[in-house]
């Protein structure tokens, strides 16, 4: 009898195991969801901010993933649009699985009234990407902020983007200066987190929110430049706030779990005093 009881265990653990991998590997990854967050500011003017990075493109994914996340955007219909960088995953390796005349076509279908905005990933500087991914985001409409501010008055904003921090060469002291709204995107949470205090809100991804999203493992997958940032809203103190999204797609380990591909939509609100 116990014999039997320790068998029916076994076989009901490789199936639990076996079910978990099969969910991480094909039902997770194939999720995409949309995270809202409202963040209390001090704005001039409520809007929305649709923010998305890591997509990955490559052998993990392609053209169709980045049509389910454009349609998923111009669903909620934002003010702006942020591209937090990753939008390759290997581009030498799989630059024959990628149409990049389809691929600018589809980004160039995001519609923002206020404009659409990215920065480089640490994949978009590695990895032979460095040559295309400029000019790609360009073709898309979308504006690449490398150690750039640019002002948005209509929404009382100052937008800066900083280069990526692992393969690029990031001007920690740029300045966003001003009485407006300041917000900041960089790649990599962790350095832009700690080094740069002037912005009110740093939109970040890079984390993959670990990718597989379970207790004391998440930690352990975070890469390099993450900090102790992995997904989510962190308050930096003195008025200023982290937002750091899981992205879309998957990188080394093709699977997720307990942390689907996502969209964040960011709804900003007046409310909130600027850093001291």
């Amino acid at each position: 009898m116990f014999r039997h009881w320790k068998g029916l265990l076994a076989a009901g653990l490789a199936a639990l195991v076996g079910g978990t991998a099969c969910w991480a590997r094909f039902g997770e990854t194939s999720r995409l969801v949309l995270r809202r967050e409202e963040v209390a500011l001090p704005a001039a003017r409520p809007f929305a901010i649709a923010l998305f990075s890591d997509i990955h493109l490559g052998r993990n994914g392609g053209a169709q993933l980045l049509r389910r996340v454009a349609a998923l955007i111009d669903a909620q219909q934002p003010d702006l649009v942020v591209f937090a960088g990753d939008f390759f995953d290997a581009y030498r390796r799989d630059q024959e699985l990628l149409d990049l005349d389809e691929l600018a076509a589809i980004l160039a279908e995001i519609e923002a009234p206020f404009g659409k905005y990215a920065v480089w990933g640490n994949h978009d500087r590695g990895g032979g990407a460095h040559r295309v991914y400029g000019e790609l985001m360009e073709r898309g409409g979308f504006i690449l902020l490398q150690n750039q501010a640019v002002a948005l008055p209509d929404l009382g904003l100052v937008l800066g983007g900083l280069d990526d921090a692992l393969l690029g060469r990031p001007d920690f002291s740029l300045s966003l200066e001003g009485e407006e709204l300041r917000v900041l995107v960089a790649h990599e949470p962790g350095p832009a987190a700690e080094q740069v205090p002037g912005a009110h809100l740093i939109l970040s991804g890079h984390t993959h929110g670990g990718q597989l999203g379970l207790p004391l493992v998440r930690d352990l997958l975070l890469p390099p430049g993450s900090g102790s940032y992995a997904k989510g809203s962190y308050p930096l103190g003195k008025g200023r706030s982290l937002q750091v999204t899981s992205g879309v797609g998957v990188t080394k380990v093709p699977a997720r779990l307990f942390d689907p591909p996502e969209v964040v939509l960011l709804q900003i609100v007046p409310g909130q005093k600027s850093p001291s």
